[in-house]
């Protein structure tokens, strides 16, 4: 059977396996600290399979400028692989850079007590969506792997759990301030 196309032939880019459930933990015990390591991974395996030098660490640091390019490649793999997946890559990048600019702005806007907690509640509703956005842009990779679960990358390593336990007290942290917030006064 032969294939009727200019990519026949051509290897799709390896990217980044995970499953979603340690995404979403780790990106939710992480308060989203674990996308940094989630973009390297990205890059590292472009990276190795393209033989392109795609300065994982860089990337990774500035994520929010290369969240384009990197969707944008995860979906040429996909076209090259000859596999059809809605994920809509550009609109959802340009997404990610609007959720991730909004709590920016927010904390430059001064306001009274009630607006504090209305750029709290906004920023816990951007941070959920731009979970549910990086958890679509997954299912893409795994789809483009065959490996649509991520079972070949679904526990939880070492370095995983250091993270784990240092995002928990990040979190008892932040609880604690805001309990402070609530009930000691000024």
């Amino acid at each position: 059977m032969t294939q009727d196309t200019s990519l026949a032939g051509v290897k799709p880019a390896e990217f980044y396996v995970v499953s979603i459930k340690k995404l979403s933990f780790m990106y939710g015990v992480t308060m989203g600290l674990y996308l940094f390591a989630w973009f390297y991974q990205h890059w590292k395996c472009y990276q190795r399979s393209t033989g392109t030098q795609a300065l994982p660490v860089f990337r990774a640091l500035f994520n929010g400028v290369y969240v384009f390019s990197l969707f944008s490649r995860i979906q040429q793999a996909l076209d090259v692989s000859g596999r059809t997946y809605l994920w809509f890559p550009t609109r959802r990048a340009a997404l990610l850079g609007i959720a991730w600019a909004l709590p920016i702005i927010s904390m430059m806007i001064e306001g009274d007590e009630p607006s504090f907690w209305i750029f709290i509640l906004l920023n816990w509703g951007l941070f959920v969506a731009c979970g549910w956005l990086l958890i679509g842009a997954q299912r893409a990779v795994n789809y483009l792997h065959n490996d649509p679960q991520g079972k070949k990358n679904r526990t939880l390593n070492v370095a995983n759990r250091v993270w784990a336990v240092c995002g928990a007290v990040v979190w008892m942290v932040f609880i604690l301030m805001m309990m402070l917030l609530v009930y000691v006064p000024y």
